[in-house]
């Protein structure tokens, strides 16, 4: 377990990392929000280790954001934050459970996408930023997926062609003789009919009762087929087994799902987090800037006599305190841009580090949604959740057992037909053309075993509804909360963006004043970091929209809307 880089109130705690076990096959859901309460973000963020070991979400601020203060208003925690609706399962049987072997470039599209285009106003991430058009997952290898193709090819193998063949010789008795033999059988998915064909060559002199071994001078052969009227002819261990690994196959490519969703949030995050480092570095280096103006004017003022000398040392020292916050300021971009450089590569998929120049002029216009796409929301998600499809992927695989366990319970009766010819000189006086048909009937009384296989089947069956139904109450009231926090970050945004003019327009009558001889420079330097300290909180409050924006996107499963 492993905490934040830097100040973590609680170091203890698990934060999400992307290379572990991806999404165990029998997934509990968490809860929404943390119940032990948020907690305020104090140091840098829980997915600044980006690849370190574990996989479960727990608290509010799952996935961070850069150390990126200014004057102890930079940071701040991030309402809304859910935990994601998958967490281990604590070592049950999976279907997919284990690390991932490599991610090559993260998401190499989104430097494209971030650094290179407008960005227009949507009414999602994907629509501002290209998100789900032009983010790919490159080259993400996991071992599930890996393992699922194997075992397919594993279940496939139960019906590859058999070819036998064998010799025979008697020397020292009586009867002595060479019995030479081959064949090949074909085992198929059509109703558990498997097909043969055969040859034999018997020389030499035999008792009566292996008088089938002998053979015409050229030898026999045949052909025929086999047929189960009962059991195996629905289902068998061997198409069941394969049905199974389809889907198996299946729930590992819904881990893949998940693991874009995370990794699209992250990147997603990172931009914002990025051009909120920017806005806060720009306002930083603009009220220093007017601070710097202003010293020569104080000074050529002093030396008239027109202000004290307390005035031009009172401005210096507001130059030194935003000098430091400017070199903050700078450092929580670097910092930014270092987190932004995971998911910005170049063609080989090395880390390409995004330049200031790269930065938008401003975040993109925000808008609040509507409680009716609230509920249209909420349909999609739980059509697009990779858990909600894992567990009915996960249920499909037990019912394949059920169903195998009920077939079982069937008496065996097998029909076999077979043709025989014999070739050469006669020798024997069978033929030279037989066919043989066979009938075989088998039950055992009991069959507990297939008895227990189906009732344990059942209870499983049953214990993914019950889980699956959890999970879409979970799912919907993520969701919700994500909403919610969306429309709280969206209303404090606009409440904000009114406190900044207000203070701009305070700021700018007591420059004023001053000039004019009415007010004092205390005054004037009090109204530049009130306006600086509202420009600061109002782009915090943008970056928390897009982050609950983000948010919102991942309950919902946005960058899966091709697939819904």
């Amino acid at each position: 377990m492993h905490g934040h880089a830097l100040a973590d109130p609680q170091p203890y705690r698990a934060h999400f990392a992307l290379l572990t076990q991806l999404v165990a096959a029998e997934p509990d859901t968490a809860a929404a929000r943390d119940p032990r309460g948020g907690h305020t973000e104090v140091g840098a963020g829980g997915d600044h280790r980006l690849f370190e070991t574990a996989y479960e979400v727990d608290d509010e601020h799952v996935l961070g954001k850069p150390d990126d203060r200014v004057r102890h208003e930079l940071a701040r925690s991030v309402e809304g934050d859910l935990a994601a609706a998958v967490d281990l399962d604590h070592g049950r049987a999976a279907a997919v459970d284990g690390p991932l072997v490599g991610l090559g470039a993260l998401a190499g599209g989104v430097g494209r996408w971030v650094l290179q285009e407008e960005h227009g106003v949507g009414a999602r991430t994907g629509d501002d930023l290209g998100v789900d058009p032009s983010l790919d997952l490159p080259r993400v290898e996991v071992v599930d997926r890996v393992i699922a193709d194997a075992d397919v090819t594993l279940a496939e193998g139960s019906f590859d062609l058999k070819l036998r063949s064998g010799f025979d010789g008697d020397y020292l008795g009586f009867y002595r003789n060479d019995v030479y033999k081959a064949g090949i059988q074909q085992d198929t998915q059509m109703q558990g009919m498997s097909v043969f064909a055969g040859y034999q060559l018997g020389r030499g002199s035999y008792p009566s009762y292996d008088g089938k071994l002998q053979t015409d001078s050229l030898g026999q052969y045949t052909t025929g087929a086999r047929l189960p009227l009962l059991r195996d002819r629905e289902i068998d261990s061997r198409r069941a087994a394969l049905q199974k690994s389809l889907i198996g196959r299946r729930v590992a490519e819904l881990g893949v799902d998940q693991q874009r969703l995370v990794i699209i949030q992250f990147a997603t995050r990172r931009y914002y987090d990025w051009i909120a480092a920017g806005r806060r570095f720009r306002a930083a280096r603009d009220v220093l800037r007017v601070a710097e103006q202003r010293d020569s004017q104080l000074k050529e003022a002093n030396q008239l006599g027109q202000i004290p000398a307390i005035d031009v040392t009172d401005n210096l020292r507001a130059i030194l305190t935003r000098r430091s916050t400017l070199v903050e300021a700078e450092r929580a971009l670097q910092l930014a841009a270092i987190e932004l450089s995971l998911f910005y590569r170049d063609a080989s998929g090395e880390p390409v580090l995004p330049e200031s120049a790269q930065l938008p002029p401003d975040f993109p216009a925000i808008q609040a949604l509507s409680e009716d796409r609230l509920r249209d929301d909420i349909d999609l998600a739980l059509r697009r959740r990779p858990e909600i499809q894992r567990f009915a992927a996960q249920r499909d695989q037990v019912d394949v057992d059920r169903r195998l366990a009920r077939n079982q319970l069937l008496p065996n009766v097998d029909t076999q037909i077979a043709f025989v010819r014999e070739t050469g000189d006669r020798i024997v006086r069978r033929g030279p053309n037989d066919l043989i048909a066979s009938i075989i009937f088998d039950l055992p009384y009991q069959r507990r075993q297939a008895k227990g296989r189906e009732l344990a089947a059942l209870a499983r069956i049953n214990q993914f509804d019950q889980r699956e139904r959890f999970a879409r109450d979970t799912i919907t009231a993520e969701v919700r909360d994500a909403y919610s926090a969306l429309i709280a970050a969206f209303r404090r945004a606009e409440v904000l963006a009114q406190e900044l003019d207000v203070t701009r327009q305070l700021e700018e009558a007591e420059r004023v004043r001053f000039n004019l001889g009415d007010g004092n420079l205390f005054l004037v330097n009090l109204r530049e970091q009130a306006t600086f300290d509202t420009e600061i909180k109002q782009v915090s409050a943008l970056n928390e929209y897009f982050r609950a924006l983000a948010l919102y996107e991942f309950s919902i499963a946005e960058a899966l809307r091709a697939r819904p």
